[in-house]
Formats: C-alpha cells, sequence, structure tokens
C-alpha cells in the first residue's frame, strides 16, 4: 500500500458534512474529513477513557489524522482492558454526536488490520446528550459484558437473560456500571440451538432496552471477533412502548433464518428469495430450532461476480 502520506486525500468541497473513524491494527484510530472541533472532542474522549493515553499523533494523507495509543486496546484478552476499550469508543461517540455529529453507518473495509469503520455526518445543530451511550459487548464465547448501564436497568436485563438463555448462568458481577455476565454454553461461538438461542436472546436484550428508551446506533467490530453494539438515549421514544423485533441470520453458505417474525414477514420473505434470487429456487425450507430456514439454491453468501451481486440486491 505504500506510505499514508504519500497518498493524499481528494479535496471534498466546502461544507463537506460526512466523517471516517477507522479502527486499525491493535492500538490506532485514524479520522478523515474532521473539523477541529471533532478532533479536539477524540482526542479529549481518548485521554480521559484510556487509562494508558496517546502515544503519539500524526497528520495523515494529508488532510486524515491518526491516534495512537498506549498498549493494545483492540487486540486485548483481559475483561477490565475489553471493557475500557468498549467505553472509550461509547464515550467518543457521544460526545460527538453532543455536538452534532451523527452517527449513519459502520461497516469492515479490510479484511485484514482494520476493525470497523464509522461514518458520521455533521447537522446544522447540536444534539442533546446527557446519557452515555450504552454498549453490550460479546466477549470471549460466553459473556455478556453491558457498559454504562443505568442502575434501573441492571435488574431487567439480568432476568432477560435469566429467561432466553435456558442453559443457565455461571456468575454475574456489576461494577462501575459495567454487568458481565458469564453463561453455560458458547453462545457466540455455537451451532444449530445455541445459536438460534443467542439470536434471541440478543433481540430481546435490543428490545429491552428500546422499552427503557434506549435506540440501537451503530455495531463496531473492536478485536476481529464479534461485534459490540451501541445504544442511544431517546427521550422521543414512548417508554415501555410496544415495538416489534425480529432478526433474520445468514448461515453457513445457503442457508436464511427468520427468528421471531409473523408469518407475514416470513412470507414476504419467501417471495423476495423466489422473485430476486437468481436461481430462483428455494431448495427446502423448515422449523429450525423455533427458527424458520430457507436452504437457497447456490451459494449466496460465498459467491462470487454475478452471484455476488444478486446476494447483495436480494
Amino acid at each position: 500500500m505504500g506510505n499514508d502520506t504519500s497518498l493524499p486525500l481528494a479535496q471534498v468541497p466546502p461544507g463537506f458534512s460526512t466523517m471516517c473513524i477507522s479502527l486499525h491494527h491493535t492500538d490506532s484510530i485514524t479520522v478523515l474529513h474532521h473539523d477541529t472541533g471533532a478532533l479536539s472532542t477524540i482526542r479529549q474522549a481518548i485521554v480521559d477513557n484510556w487509562p494508558d493515553g496517546i502515544q503519539r499523533e500524526m497528520a495523515i494523507c494529508g488532510s486524515g489524522w491518526m491516534f495512537k495509543v498506549k498498549g493494545t486496546p483492540f487486540f486485548t484478552c483481559s475483561s477490565s482492558s475489553s471493557s475500557q476499550a468498549r467505553l472509550m469508543i461509547a464515550v467518543i461517540l457521544q460526545k460527538l454526536y453532543s455536538i452534532g455529529w451523527k452517527i449513519v453507518v459502520s461497516c469492515d473495509l479490510a479484511r485484514f488490520n482494520d476493525k470497523s469503520s464509522m461514518f458520521l455526518k455533521r447537522s446544522p445543530s447540536n444534539f442533546s446528550s446527557v446519557h452515555p451511550f450504552v454498549c453490550v459487548g460479546l466477549s470471549s464465547s460466553d459473556k455478556l459484558q453491558i457498559i454504562n448501564l443505568p442502575s434501573q436497568l441492571i435488574e431487567p436485563l439480568k432476568q432477560v437473560v435469566y429467561k432466553f438463555w435456558t442453559k443457565g448462568i455461571q456468575n454475574e458481577s456489576y461494577e462501575n456500571g459495567v454487568l458481565e455476565i458469564k453463561m453455560a454454553g458458547n453462545p457466540w461461538w455455537s451451532t444449530d440451538l445455541q445459536s438460534v438461542m443467542a439470536k434471541v436472546l440478543l433481540q430481546n436484550i435490543i428490545a429491552t432496552l428500546h422499552r427503557f428508551q434506549y435506540v440501537y446506533t451503530v455495531n463496531v467490530n473492536l478485536k476481529s471477533t464479534a461485534d459490540s453494539l451501541y445504544f442511544r438515549y431517546d427521550p422521543n421514544v414512548p417508554v415501555n412502548g410496544a415495538a416489534q423485533f425480529c432478526t433474520i441470520s445468514l448461515n453457513r453458505t445457503d442457508r436464511l433464518r427468520v427468528i421471531c417474525a409473523p408469518d407475514a414477514i416470513v412470507n414476504m420473505i419467501r417471495g423476495v428469495i423466489q422473485t430476486v434470487w437468481l436461481h430462483g429456487k428455494i431448495q427446502e425450507e423448515k422449523d429450525h430450532h423455533g427458527s424458520w430456514e430457507f436452504k437457497i439454491s447456490g451459494n449466496p453468501w460465498h459467491s462470487c461476480k454475478e452471484e455476488s451481486v444478486m446476494a447483495r440486491y436480494m
């Protein structure tokens, strides 16, 4: 790829209001198309929330900026370091939101070294954001680590885990705003029944947070493992609102599973597959541990060329 400084970013027109924050390697945060307010906000959030601080920072690609932090926040095995890295990202996103930067989307744009890239858009006005962003982190193969959790949500979320993870809980702890639950089995590294159970559990965690006015905002891959989910408090969401959620899961190379969805949604998805997929064929469909599974002809989730394009379109 060469030296980053030899690849200057293309000039953007005046008023360009989209910024990208990327997590690189084990210790770097890159910011592209930022303004001075955003950059100072990110810098302060790192200093305040990553114990080892910033090792160095520098301009890259002409108008980009990179923070290299001390330690390895994006490659760590300890529970405390993982929670601190998740907290740092939560504070960065919350502080940027409070000065008008709204998260649009995140994605993984590289197969190696890079983690998530987050795209944010500048609003003409600032947002009110006095509540910390909540992070639901999937740790190891069997832990939930929930950061910035208000005390009134501890019991409701614990009850969700006890209800929907029927294999049981090995232990739990709550300290400094972090609820950590170690579950029996391997929900984040499983197949078949446990895999479906894990998705039902996460769906109900999202629904419970929504009832308490915390809305899903973005998912961030910090360590090239499972994502961490971030939630923002939204006072406009009705308390105890009856929002409905369902889950679509892409499995193996050719399976699509619909979880906790009404028949109308299942029928709609069936029609889309039959109409849009270039092979136009569902080989088999069945109940799969409480989900509804479609086995699709071909290999849509492991494809190339035209089939890859059609899989994305579907």
